[in-house]
């Protein structure tokens, strides 16, 4: 399977850093917001998302989830809500690697801070085994 890249500025997901990009991916892959409108400012470019439970957010108020660990566990939550998993996160030396075991199969990636390997190692399995959110399903 080639390299997922994000929809939002086309970095591989292996490249990809914790940032409101990335949130953003998680938030509409993971999580089921929507994409909704491109709004045009004088400054720069912002996409509108509707949260699932029908509130309107821009795209630099979505939670931090690949920084944040809090955040990054509700990522766990939504996918153990909607599907049998089992996981584990490890603290390989210089980083976290985070497992996730779906339908027999496991899906694990790296990074330096544990939130960022959280939302990589979610997105990865969720974009080869759809659907991952109540949302899709």
């Amino acid at each position: 399977m080639p390299e997922p890249c994000c929809p939002l500025c086309q970095t591989p997901l292996g490249d990809h850093a914790g940032d409101p990009c990335l949130n953003a991916w998680v938030a509409e892959r993971i999580l089921g917001w929507r994409r909704a409108s491109l709004v045009t400012g004088s400054t720069s470019d912002m996409w509108l998302w509707e949260t699932p439970d029908g509130r309107w957010e821009r795209l630099l108020t979505i939670p931090g989830y690949s920084t944040d660990i809090a955040s990054a566990w509700q990522i766990v939550e939504q996918m153990e809500a909607h599907r049998t998993i089992h996981v584990s996160l490890d603290n390989n030396g210089p980083g976290w690697v985070f497992h996730i075991w779906m339908n027999h199969k496991e899906y694990a990636e790296g990074a330096q801070w544990a939130p960022l390997a959280i939302c990589k190692a979610a997105l990865r399995a969720c974009l080869e085994q759809k659907p991952c959110t109540s949302r899709f399903n």
